[in-house]
């Protein structure tokens, strides 16, 4: 009976401690930083959609695709939610840059890199730079586009 009431108690501090991370995993959401800065977070099939905090304070509806393959956790980045960053400083399986940052849907498909990304407007764009196997700097995004020296 101990143990029981013990456990109890260790339940109820974890999910006052950490609210977010309990309300995120009720409606089917993963757990990860994203809930300490995200609300009306929820689950939608392979899409996560939430509103996000962005760095300036403003709120930012925001949703990632196949959320599921994130393999090093979900966070905020600036109001968007995006794959964590592997331990070495790269998404996992990705072409190293900068794009990372403002773009999202990122894929690739053999040596074409695929991505929607922000515009200096704010607006964003579907963009592609293949050949990323012959880039000689980082990849980075260029209002929009992909780009890298070759």
């Amino acid at each position: 009976m101990r143990y029981l009431k013990t456990l109890g108690l260790v339940v109820l501090a974890v999910a006052l401690l950490n609210p977010g991370a309990s309300r995120a995993t009720q409606n089917g959401a993963p757990g990860g930083n994203y809930v300490q800065t995200c609300r009306d977070i929820r689950a939608n099939g392979d899409v996560l959609e939430a509103r996000c905090q962005t760095q300036n304070g403003d709120w930012n509806e925001t949703s990632l695709r196949n959320y599921n393959q994130c393999t090093s956790g979900i966070e905020n980045i600036n109001g968007r939610l995006d794959c964590g960053k592997a331990t070495n400083g790269r998404r996992q399986g990705l072409p190293e840059g900068g794009y990372v940052k403002t773009c999202r849907d990122i894929q690739t498909n053999g040596n074409t890199l695929t991505a929607t990304c922000e515009t200096r407007n704010g607006g964003s764009r579907q963009t592609s730079l293949s050949r990323v196997d012959r880039c000689r700097s980082s990849i980075e995004n260029n209002n929009g586009r992909l780009t890298c020296s070759r």
